[in-house]
């Protein structure tokens, strides 16, 4: 009975997911503006599919492996959806190819340059925010360069460099599982990175880079665990070099190593930062400020202060409130209290909790600590967080403020996360009583 059961739900893990993949790649072709209620049912069948995969704790590596890269596959041609991030990367690569800086300028400045090929005008039309400067940092700066080497203005490209960095990690997991046992538990990593459906959803289908930050961590964290710690500072300075955010990670690994440590990972810093920094650049700093200034969206702590503060006040407040947040889980961390995985999960969500912007595809910085440490918290705001593209533009509205929820969207995602917090602490009191 048992085996029928684990079956059963071996069949279904595989139906949903493939069912949701195909729907997404085939409509992704088909409709200019993609339904969202056909959004709805492709993701709910992969969440089903993913789910499926948990409750059936006998699957081999080989089976899991196999069908992650299928996964990747469909997604890699699916074209991306209610996202054109893409086109700044795309862009940002030329620019740094060309003119070595793609700190300098704005998208809005080659408007009307004839001498820009037709594809790359294109790609410059439909460019968010062109009157902004990137705010992509130097790492991901250097990989945008390379995938317009390779083929410029490819997607697809851009895609399969990706894809690379991604099949690193999976191919790790994969040969690690394998070295431990032939069937591997539902919570195992290699099933909760490989068929991650957000991950897969917002790195091979909607292109965006932050897995190369992600890569990263990853890498540091390995080269942690295994005491590499020279390969583990240059890692972390890479990670760094994608996103600012990642300096939350530097304490849970530089706290306590020797000087050659913090020597390497200042040293990574300033190789990635000072080619730019000489030219009067700062990483993506300046675009990141100046975003910073006018950009709100799906927000949560930062959007309940707005209800006491504005402005410059309302962003003070996230900041401090941060950092003060920050500094308590590093010193409970620190005291031995805390495991560092949890940790570090603690800390970014913390982060996040307070950031005037909260992307889905944020929440993949969690990822890498999620699949060692299994929090339901953290894996249903996976989900959740997907509510988020539920915006006055993709359910088919016409007039201003196309980019805002309406007003069921941020109670109900939020309410979800709540909940599985909620049970997920009143869980950990009764184990600590038992």
């Amino acid at each position: 009975m048992q085996f029928r059961s684990l079956a059963l739900f071996r069949s279904l893990s595989v139906f949903f997911s493939v069912l949701g993949y195909a729907l997404l790649a085939i409509a992704s072709h088909v409709y200019l503006a993609f339904p969202i209620g056909l959004f709805a049912t492709g993701l709910v069948s992969i969440i089903l599919g993913f789910i499926c995969a948990l409750l059936d704790n006998k699957a081999s590596s080989q089976f899991i492996f196999g069908f992650a890269l299928l996964f990747r596959i469909l997604a890699i041609v699916t074209l991306p959806i209610y996202e054109d991030d893409f086109q700044r990367y795309l862009w940002d690569g030329r620019q740094l190819v060309t003119t070595g800086n793609p700190y300098d300028s704005t998208p809005s400045d080659a408007f009307g340059n004839a001498s820009i090929p037709e594809n790359f005008q294109r790609i410059l039309d439909n460019i968010n925010y062109p009157d902004f400067p990137t705010v992509y940092g130097p790492t991901f700066q250097l990989f945008f360069a390379f995938s317009y080497l390779l083929a410029p203005g490819s997607l697809i490209v851009w895609k399969l460099v990706l894809l690379c960095l991604d099949l690193s990690i999976l191919i790790w997991l994969y040969r690690d599982s394998s070295s431990k046992s032939v069937s591997i538990s539902k919570y195992s990593p290699l099933l909760l990175y490989g068929w991650c459906p957000l991950l897969i959803f917002e790195t091979h289908i909607n292109a965006h880079a932050d897995l190369i930050g992600i890569s990263f961590a990853f890498i540091a964290w390995i080269c942690f665990q295994t005491r590499f710690f020279a390969a583990m500072a240059v890692a972390l300075a890479f990670a760094v070099g994608c996103k600012l955010f990642a300096c939350v990670l530097i304490p849970f690994f530089l706290w306590g190593k020797n000087f050659r440590t913090w020597g390497i990972f200042l040293l990574g810093i300033a190789l990635i930062y000072l080619p730019f920094a000489l030219q009067g650049s700062w990483g993506g700093f300046e675009g990141q400020l100046a975003m910073g200034q006018v950009w709100e969206f799906n927000s949560l702590g930062f959007a309940a202060l707005g209800y006491f503060f504005d402005g410059a006040i309302q962003r003070r407040f996230a900041l401090g409130l941060t950092g003060i947040g920050m500094i308590f889980i590093w010193s409970y961390w620190k005291r031995n209290d805390i495991e560092t995985l949890s940790a570090i999960q603690f800390c970014l969500g913390w982060g996040l909790l307070f950031s005037p912007v909260i992307n889905p595809w944020y929440l993949l910085w969690l990822l890498p600590w999620a699949i060692w440490s299994y929090s339901i918290t953290v894996w249903i705001s996976f989900f959740a967080v997907l509510l988020s593209y539920c915006t006055f533009q993709n359910l088919g509205h016409t007039g201003p403020g196309l980019f805002e929820h309406p007003i069921w969207v941020r109670p109900l995602e939020f309410s979800i996360i709540a909940v599985a917090a909620t049970y997920e602490f009143r869980q950990t009191v009764v184990l600590k009583r038992k």
